[in-house]
């Protein structure tokens, strides 16, 4: 407990900092080298309750904190910019309460203009497509940690990268280089949006188990490429418009964003003797299993592991436009991609051609209130036979909704999200309050249901309330 007493005064201390420090920077005229730098941050502190306590490892209370910093030092013909982010949660279950820190330079890239071309280099992060969740915005990989609500501003992960580009009156074409594969941000055990998510485990599993899991054994080795030039990615990019279209073309050579994982392969052959739909056998996995496929002692990489992931090197083609009609927004990527891993119905690794659509239209209705409808799929041309959660057409369907009242200070909106195939979905809906520009207090829920395998049904446990602020500045 007096550990846990430490944590909470740090914690404390990190929270009067990150308030205090906004107004510091913002008070003060800061100069580098004589130049006016130019400083923006975010502050976000929130508390996550569940609902219901489903299992013994489920989170029911979360304290998220998040704080960004960024630094942009302009000189001739280009700037130089710094930024870094820090995470700080506290997560209390029936079990045990835990704490979660780290620190990371976010962003650190210099970038300049000579003539009609654009140079940048460093640790950034791209964004391609035109539709909200573009099939097309590969370049860079995303941060999982918290599935689909992570805060917009977060969820793109900077990369070190270098990237030219050729900017004409009416078009321009980007070339990007990634020198290193780098992987996404998601969490492997016991936390809510875990790969082991854990109703999985509790269901055939106790505390002492699982906690063997954690502290004994790699359940997950990540069998990443060496950081060799070699094992690099490149791509282009070229948009350019007409009239009132917008539109871009997008070849990429690269990594997958979520890597392949493996199953042990005794484990596989255990696995397809058992009886049961690829449901019911996902739900037998149990900890006694994943130990007994796993051994602790040898080398990381030789030893077994009841998973392997590892990247698989993928081409990426497609195009996006975005045009506007009558007050209506139009926009939409299609992506084709090979190979795209998938899972067949006993958990073995398949690669598959993938056609991909998103597409987004967006309107002000009366009063003020903005919509938009989201579409967006992907098929599979090669379905010899059946994969794990998806069929060969997979559609999505959301819609979001926002109003603002009492001169913009209080605003609503809320976003549904629905995998058409299984009927799962999930809700989100949120209120915000500012109390100053840069200031507002924001309170909601989000909601998620379905069958377990299906793409909103893994976490259909995890329904919370939150309550929080976002301080920018």
């Amino acid at each position: 407990m007096k550990s846990f007493n430490k944590i909470r005064v740090s914690v404390l201390l990190t929270f009067l900092t990150s308030l205090t420090l906004p107004l510091l920077l913002s008070a003060q005229e800061m100069e580098i080298f004589g130049k006016e730098v130019e400083v923006k941050g975010i502050f976000y502190s929130r508390v996550n309750f569940d609902y219901k306590r489903d299992n013994f490892m489920e989170d029911f209370v979360e304290w998220r904190n998040k704080f960004f910093l960024e630094l942009k030092i302009p000189f001739r013909n280009g700037s130089l910019v710094f930024s870094g982010k820090s995470f700080y949660n506290l997560l209390w279950n029936e079990k045990e309460e835990d704490s979660d820190f780290f620190f990371d330079v976010y962003e650190a890239y210099v970038k300049f203009s000579k003539g009609e071309f654009d140079f940048s280099l460093g640790k950034q992060f791209l964004s391609w497509g035109k539709s909200d969740v573009s099939v097309l915005n590969i370049a860079t990989p995303f941060d999982y940690r918290e599935f689909i609500f992570m805060e917009e501003e977060f969820f793109n992960k900077p990369i070190l990268l270098g990237k030219i580009s050729w900017i004409r009156e009416n078009w321009t074409l980007e070339g990007v280089f990634i020198p290193f594969y780098e992987p996404p941000d998601f969490n492997i055990i016991k936390d809510d949006w875990s790969i082991f998510i854990p109703e999985l485990l509790t269901e055939n599993g106790d505390y002492e188990s699982i906690k063997a899991i954690e502290n004994q054994i790699t359940p997950v080795y990540f069998d990443y490429p060496d950081r060799d030039i070699r094992n690099g990615e490149a791509g282009v990019h070229f948009s350019s418009s007409v009239s009132m279209l917008d539109y871009s073309f997008v070849l990429f050579y690269g990594w997958t964003d979520i890597p392949a994982f493996y199953f042990h392969e005794d484990f596989l052959k255990s696995l397809e003797m058992t009886k049961g739909s690829p449901e019911e056998k996902l739900a037998s996995i149990t900890p006694v299993e994943v130990i007994t496929y796993s051994t602790p002692d040898g080398d990381e990489k030789t030893r077994d592991h009841f998973i392997t992931a590892s990247p698989v090197r993928s081409l990426t083609t497609g195009g996006s436009f975005s045009t506007a009609w009558k007050g209506i927004g139009f926009m939409g990527d299609l992506g084709i991609s090979y190979p795209s891993i998938f899972y067949n119905e006993n958990f073995r690794v398949r690669e598959k051609t993938l056609i991909s659509i998103s597409t987004n239209i967006d309107y002000i209705f009366p009063e003020d209130i903005y919509g938009n409808l989201l579409f967006s799929g992907f098929f599979i041309p090669d379905y010899s036979e059946k994969l794990f959660i998806v069929k060969q057409f997979n559609p999505v369907l959301g819609f979001y909704l926002r109003k603002s009242i009492l001169e913009d200070k209080l605003t609503m909106e809320g976003r549904f999200v629905l995998d058409i195939n299984y009927l799962s979905w999930a809700l989100d809906i949120r209120t915000s309050y500012s109390l100053k520009d840069n200031f507002k207090i924001i309170a909601g829920t989000h909601i998620l249901d379905g069958r377990r395998a299906s793409l909103f049904g893994f976490f259909r446990e995890n329904d919370e309330g939150f309550l929080g602020i976002k301080w920018t500045f």
